[in-house]
């Protein structure tokens, strides 16, 4: 693999986060980019947000525009058992 991004919107109003992920090289340093670039325009509704992104594939700055960097307080809602609203799935599979 030499060019992966880490998402194209097929449709408006697509919402991805990645939390504290670990990128390789092969992540593209735009990350985000346009379905069909010119001819769809979903880029401009979507949310794409990262936070704490490490490894030599996390380029905060040079990220899309379009980019949302979370602050701590704003990754904290997307936490598993928050966004889950309590159910911890590593708990259930431990029963």
């Amino acid at each position: 693999m030499t060019e992966v991004w880490l998402g194209r919107p097929w449709r408006p109003y697509a919402k991805v986060i990645f939390l504290n992920t670990e990128m390789g090289d092969h992540i593209v340093p735009a990350g985000w980019r346009e379905w069909h670039p010119g001819e769809t325009h979903s880029i401009e509704t979507v949310y794409y947000a990262e936070f704490n992104s490490t490894g030599p594939g996390a380029h905060p700055g040079a990220r899309d525009p379009h980019t949302k960097l979370l602050t701590a307080a704003e990754a904290a809602q997307y936490e598993t058992k928050t966004f889950l609203n309590g159910w911890d799935p590593e708990a259930s599979s431990a029963q």
